[in-house]
């Protein structure tokens, strides 16, 4: 299997723009669901925990420990999935993309991390750091060249 990845990076066949826009996709309709009980199993809790409090008050720190959840959530769906065996996240094993170092090794835990939290400086570009992904020469967003990671499109 490493030889079919190290033929993939010497091939150059590297993932672009489009194919990695819709494995987010993908990968956002999966965590749709989850998040969505996330957000309203987090909001029974709150609103018991603060029962008599005042309600713009219990929204207000219902919404930040979901939102606090919500970043785990993703974090951990993300960085698990890069780092398994499949080096991919479904939406981007359902796109015949993997995730790998720049040789076509599989990610860390900590380095497929780094590539999830380098994604919010690749947003705080106004989105150009993701952009990169169809201009560079090996197709990698920002957050990518930060962690030292690239996105193949398997053949």
């Amino acid at each position: 299997m490493t030889e079919m990845i190290e033929e993939i990076v010497s091939s150059r066949n590297y993932a672009g723009f489009w194919w990695r826009a819709l494995a987010m996709v993908v990968d956002k309709l999966i965590l749709l669901v989850p998040s969505l009980i996330l957000g309203f199993g987090t909001g029974i809790l709150v609103a018991l925990f603060m029962h008599g409090e005042d309600l713009s008050q219990i929204k207000l720190v219902a919404k930040f420990v979901a939102g606090l959840l919500g970043v785990a959530l993703e974090w951990l769906y993300f960085a698990i999935m890069e780092a398994s065996t499949l080096q991919a996240s479904l939406g981007k094993k359902v796109c015949g993309l993997r995730v790998t170092d720049m040789d076509g090794n599989r990610l860390s835990f900590a380095r497929a991390s780094g590539r999830f939290f380098g994604k919010y400086v690749s947003a705080l570009t106004c989105l150009a750091g993701f952009i990169m992904a169809g201009t560079t020469q090996r197709k990698q967003a920002l957050h990518d060249i930060m962690a030292s990671t690239l996105v193949l499109k398997l053949l």
